[in-house]
């Protein structure tokens, strides 16, 4: 008699209650603001969700609950005395740390960008620059850093034009120093995500010269990438005033449904699209020859995709479905590892902790559900650069 071994069941998560309303954006901060660790669980301190209500939340991971939280659309507005956004636009739409998790850049629907001095966590953010891009849809902004010490910060965003999108200097403050245009007709629809990739960044493979690549994706399903190379001086870490108008690559990767959510591997080298139907594309890059190509088209049982997310060390993704689920996927051939089940709405926000060991999803039920040890990292890559010694 043959005997079949069962597979594992998936692990229950664990439950962060705070928001009202539904969880659209997380982020990790690194930075130990003060906080000790009672979970022992991995190696974070803290946790940013922001909602559609627009309020944004930091978790105290030891303690499992919120030590801080504030609206920003309604701080940004005093600080620049705006009228305050309607409440359909003050939803956040992302969160990026900055400054080692010393800093947060919040992102609302109104079209605010804003950076935060956080402090100490228990008090109250300090907003240390907002930018007005202009744009009231849903693209998500995207941002890095170039440089040595003193590096340069850099925000990629949408703007009102349907068709064209920004890079700001954040250093240099009011106006943006590229405006971005796909070449072409103008019939690509809106521009739904964005991405910075930027060169010197943690576990980029290529060692071109120069700053790196922006990336667009529309509505049409077309994905446009700029070299910026071709866009900056050549003294210092900086850029020409003036417009992208020629793209240095362009390829069709959604065919039927609009894209909704994007995210490329920290070696630049892969990236996947999720859409509102039910196909996950997956797409080679190759940045130095300026190449992109459809790899692989992943057909789910349930269409529709809130989120996108690729682990550091390129071992797995995940996807947040509008099913409710969270669907685990080997990167290296697209094989389905896992469906997570804890949310009782669309999964919207995806993250994973800066050790690998958890990841983290926010869905439209206003829950934050914590995975731990899923599945654990990939071992480091043998370090090949050593010579055999042949003597």
């Amino acid at each position: 008699m043959t005997s079949t071994k069962a597979a594992k069941p998936p692990p229950e998560p664990f439950i962060l209650r705070g928001h009202e309303a539904g969880v659209q954006a997380l982020a990790f901060l690194c930075e130990n603001h003060g906080t000790t660790s009672e979970r022992g669980s991995d190696d974070f301190s803290l946790l940013a969700s922001g909602d559609a209500d627009g309020h944004v939340k930091l978790w105290d991971m030891g303690a499992c609950r919120p030590c801080m939280s504030w609206i920003p659309a309604r701080a940004a507005a005093q600080v620049t005395s705006a009228s305050p956004s309607p409440a359909t636009m003050k939803g956040v739409l992302s969160l990026h740390a900055f400054n080692q998790g010393r800093s947060l850049l919040t992102q609302v629907r109104g079209g605010t960008v804003s950076l935060w001095d956080l402090g100490k966590c228990g008090g109250t953010p300090q907003s240390l620059r907002s930018w007005a891009t202009g744009s009231f849809h849903f693209c998500k902004v995207s941002v890095g850093e170039v440089g040595g010490a003193d590096p340069t910060q850099l925000l990629l965003a949408p703007t009102v034009e349907s068709e064209q999108f920004q890079l700001w200097d954040m250093r240099e403050g009011s106006r943006p120093v590229i405006s971005f245009t796909p070449p072409g007709p103008q019939n690509r629809g809106l521009c739904m995500c964005l991405k910075l990739l930027l060169s010197g960044t943690r576990g980029a493979e290529d060692s071109n010269a120069g700053v790196g690549h922006a990336l667009a994706v529309f509505e049409d399903g077309s994905l446009h990438g700029w070299d910026l190379r071709m866009l900056a001086t050549n003294d210092r870490d900086s850029f020409k005033y003036g417009t992208g108008d020629v793209a240095a690559f362009s390829v069709k990767l959604a065919q039927k449904e609009t894209p909704l959510c994007l995210d490329v591997a920290p070696s630049r080298r892969r990236g996947i699209l999720g859409a509102a139907g039910a196909d996950l594309v997956t797409f080679a890059l190759d940045l130095a020859l300026h190449h992109c190509q459809v790899k692989q088209c992943i057909a789910l049982k349930h269409p529709g995709v809130g989120d996108v997310k690729i682990r550091e060390d390129e071992g797995l993704w995940a996807v947040g479905g509008w099913d409710h689920r969270v669907r685990i996927f080997r990167w290296q051939d697209g094989a389905p590892l896992a469906v997570l089940r804890g949310h009782g709405a669309t999964v919207n926000a995806l993250t994973f902790s800066p050790g690998l060991k958890t990841l983290v999803s926010g869905g439209k039920d206003a829950r934050i559900a914590l995975w731990e040890n899923v599945f654990p990292p990939l071992p480091p890559p043998r370090d090949t650069s050593r010579k055999k010694d042949v003597s």
